[in-house]
């Protein structure tokens, strides 16, 4: 069965608006913590390597327990990792 597109959308939608946090992430934060912790930006590269290897790890199963909630309870999940994401996002900014 083909989802129609309303369902690609609704489920697509979140992780659009994520890969709007992680480009920041990646072209301005190696510059502002090579300033503040004065680590090469190659040291920098490695440990957000090591940040996405685990978010390949980690994705899938999220993305099982998500599936396993039924109907539309997916919000209990969705809403604290919307705050865990927004404080993160703010404190990667202003890390000192």
């Amino acid at each position: 069965m083909k989802p129609s597109k309303s369902e690609v959308l609704k489920y697509g939608l979140p992780g659009f608006l994520f890969a709007f946090t992680a480009l920041p992430l990646y072209l301005s934060t190696p510059i502002i913590y090579e300033g503040i912790s004065n680590l090469s930006l190659a040291t920098i590269g490695i440990i957000l390597m090591i940040v996405r290897f685990s978010d390949a790890i980690t994705d899938p199963i999220v993305g099982k327990m998500l599936d396993k909630t039924s109907k539309h309870r997916f919000i209990r999940w969705l809403l604290p990792s919307m705050l865990i994401l927004s404080v993160s996002f703010f404190f990667s900014y202003k890390p000192s």
